[in-house]
């Protein structure tokens, strides 16, 4: 049994020996430190000691990544130096607070207090956003965004910066990278020597890793599954998996995760195997929607037709968007399929458009049990138009949906799950001018089918299950 002060010693020089003792504490589950975590030991020890600079950590979610570089680490780093002053962000503010507080508990337990005595919490100073030590360090905990004015740091951590319910918003990872360039770049206390700290799944190609590259921070990028094409990476790893072999395969199999490509397209190459790809120049191509299996019709479980209305009569020199219904089916079964059953699409008048709505929600009845939606135009006159509706589809079922965000967020989604091969399309009359519009979005003149489809396919559920 080794003495206290040799425990201490080693504790202090090697951070791999501190997280055995301290994992415990921060974590119920047993400390199993795979092959991969040893990677990242290594690698945060080489950024503790000032050995690198500016690190971005890929990992796919689940993989106790954040563990070790949002709690274990600074807590390592306070008991090296109990004077340093740390920042932290995440995504969500009650995910960084979640991190502080952990760390702070480390810095409480009656084995941290026994070793490393010239480190504690000063009282009085422990909220969960901003807690203080005894000798003038801290850690603030805020969220991605937030303007942290007046506060600095010498350790800048910034862990999971997107939310990934956000993957097909463009508008939402421009916003992470502004704050970054506005914002957290101004807080460190000395831009030559502050230690920056990026851990992240990756979730586009112009994430947050991806807006790094021209502010000198070096990459470690270690995938889901070991394949032939890898991620790039800065920092080179020994990585010991056969070909196909997942990285935990105790914590998700590797069959799991082909079900998750399958079912996530290409965010799966980002998300999972921290290669973000681009999407193709156009955002739907003809042969992503093939006819579906014969039988399909005793594997739906259920049925949705979204409307998007068009407010304008056609007139000579006038070319006014189609009102659009898009039938759309999901089977059961995982990954999760949709059919595109049916679209219908008409300029007329408003008494002839209803009228019209309201037998293809008779026909519906006919087929099951499917629920009709409309978006809503904003304002009291969409409420009363939503009303109008209701009474006019009484004994169907009928929602209203406020959309939020713009259209092409669901273009987008709608488009991953074609690509992977999870949309297919009844063969009918209506395939043409569908296709038609599809294949030149978002450069055409109309997109109402478009809206319709993407209006259905966000209905039936978001299709993308992510180990959290």
């Amino acid at each position: 049994m080794p003495s206290r002060s040799a425990l201490r010693d080693r504790a202090l020089a090697d951070f791999g020996a501190f997280v055995s003792l301290f994992w415990p504490i921060a974590e119920p589950a047993p400390c199993q430190i795979t092959w991969h975590l040893r990677v990242l030991v290594s690698l945060l020890q080489e950024l503790g000691e000032g050995k690198r600079r500016k690190v971005c950590i890929c990992v796919p979610p689940r993989h106790s990544k954040s563990l070790l570089a949002s709690v274990l680490w600074p807590a390592w780093l306070h008991a090296r130096d109990p004077g340093l002053r740390i920042m932290a962000a995440s995504h969500s503010i009650p995910l960084a607070l979640d991190f502080g507080v952990r760390h702070r508990e480390i810095l409480r337990c009656p084995l941290f207090r026994s070793l490393f005595p010239w480190c504690a919490v000063k009282r009085g100073s422990d909220t969960k956003s901003k807690w203080e030590t005894t000798m003038g360090g801290r850690r603030v905990s805020a969220g991605v965004g937030a303007r942290v004015t007046g506060l600095g740091g010498s350790v800048m951590i910034i862990d999971d910066p997107h939310d990934l319910g956000d993957l097909d918003r463009a508008r939402a990872r421009e916003a992470v990278a502004a704050w970054y360039k506005g914002v957290w770049l101004n807080r460190r206390d000395d831009a030559k020597q502050s230690i920056e700290l990026v851990i992240m799944q990756r979730s586009a190609v112009d994430d947050l890793v991806g807006q790094l590259a021209d502010f000198g921070f070096e990459v470690l990028a270690i995938p889901a599954l070991r394949r032939d094409e890898c991620p790039p990476t800065d920092i080179a790893f020994d990585d010991p998996r056969a070909d196909g072999e997942s990285l935990v395969p105790a914590r998700i199999p590797a069959e799991e995760l082909l079900v998750l490509e399958r079912e996530m397209g290409r965010h799966f190459a980002a998300v999972y195997q921290q290669n973000p790809r681009a999407a193709l120049g156009s955002l739907f191509q003809r042969e992503w929607f093939p006819p579906p299996p014969a039988d399909y019709p005793a594997a739906v479980v259920e049925r949705v037709r979204y409307w998007d209305k068009a407010a304008t009569r056609p007139a000579e020199g006038r070319d006014p968007d189609w009102t659009a219904g898009a039938l759309l089916a999901r089977l059961d079964g995982t990954p999760r399929r949709f059919v595109i059953e049916n679209i219908v699409r008409m300029r007329d008048t408003p008494f002839r458009t209803e009228a019209r709505q309201q037998e293809v929600a008779r026909l519906d009845a006919e087929i099951g049990d499917v629920r009709t939606v409309e978006e809503q135009e904003p304002g009291s006159s969409g409420v009363e138009a939503m009303h109008r509706r209701m009474e006019a589809l009484a004994g169907h079922a009928f929602r209203a949906d406020r959309k939020t965000g713009p259209k092409e967020e669901r273009w987008n989604a709608l488009s991953v799950q074609a690509e992977a091969g999870n949309v297919s399309m009844v063969e009918a009359g209506w395939n043409t001018p569908w296709l038609e519009e599809a294949e030149v979005a978002p450069d055409g003149a109309h997109d109402d089918q478009l809206d319709a489809v993407s209006g259905a396919l966000a209905q039936l559920g978001r299709p993308t299950r992510i180990y959290l």
